[in-house]
């Protein structure tokens, strides 16, 4: 029987190579969903005519975008030669291989894209590009790759 205690060493390990500063990268979750232009609507409904030429609000869209962020962190390999061997994907290029704990597994699976942030201050936009799989002893990280997509 292997003793509780090396498991808490375990975690512990793991878990500052997520949140660490040097290791661990700032991440923001970024889910965006289309919200009709209660301007326009209000316009088309009473037949009121507000603006002229385009709606000042959605600048004649008819929609905005509601964004809805969330900050976490994530381990990242760039580097195919450096990733764990999970599900059937190929390396191409842009793709990324990404460790975070469970409990953020759901700003990853409902986000539109992902912010990645370099240690210059610059962020790269990600998105999903495979199933989420369960990674390390007791299911308490996952693991999966991302795509990286235009700004």
């Amino acid at each position: 029987m292997i003793p509780s205690g090396i498991f808490t060493k375990y975690f512990e390990a793991c878990d500052e190579f997520i949140s660490n500063d040097y290791i661990g990268k700032n991440c923001t979750s970024v889910n965006e969903t289309r919200i009709d232009c209660t301007n326009c609507s209000e316009n088309t409904l009473d037949g009121s005519v507000t603006f002229t030429n385009m709606c000042p609000y959605c600048n004649g869209n008819s929609y905005l975008i509601n964004s809805v962020s969330q900050n976490f962190k994530l381990r990242v390999y760039n580097s195919p030669k450096n990733w764990i061997k999970v599900g059937n994907v190929e390396s191409v290029p842009g793709r990324i291989q990404v460790i975070g704990l469970l409990t953020d597994k759901d700003k990853l699976i409902q986000s539109t894209y992902i912010l990645i942030y370099t240690n210059i201050d610059l962020y790269l936009k990600y998105k999903l590009a495979s199933e989420v799989f369960p990674h390390g002893f007791e299911n308490r990280y996952f693991i999966c790759y991302l795509d990286r997509c235009s700004i």
